[in-house]
């Protein structure tokens, strides 16, 4: 399983009650290994690389944006801060964001 959310989400120990966490791989940005590792519950899987986000440069001036959308497809009003975002351009093209 994957979880694009830069900072750990503050879980119980019981949300994974009766599931051996410790045979689940874990998908994290790269730029959050260390916080998974260190975090409540979350710690307790085999933590795995799912590479990394890099600051992405582009001339809003050329590029129109159409829309902002999370990982799940869901259109936002606005890019989530601290997590990936989807952005969409009128000329059809997309890429992946991180507002910190």
């Amino acid at each position: 399983m994957a979880n694009y959310a830069l900072t750990p989400q503050t879980i119980d120990d019981y949300v994974f009650y009766g599931v051996d966490i410790s045979n689940c791989k874990l998908y994290v940005w790269h730029e959050s290994l260390d916080a998974y590792k260190a975090a409540n519950v979350w710690k307790d899987f085999d933590i795995q690389d799912l590479g990394g986000v890099e600051g992405v440069e582009v001339d809003e001036a050329k590029k129109e944006v159409e829309g902002y959308y999370d990982m799940k497809g869901i259109r936002l009003n606005e890019p989530a801060r601290g997590q990936v975002n989807i952005v969409r351009y009128k000329d059809g093209s997309s890429q992946k964001i991180v507002v910190k």
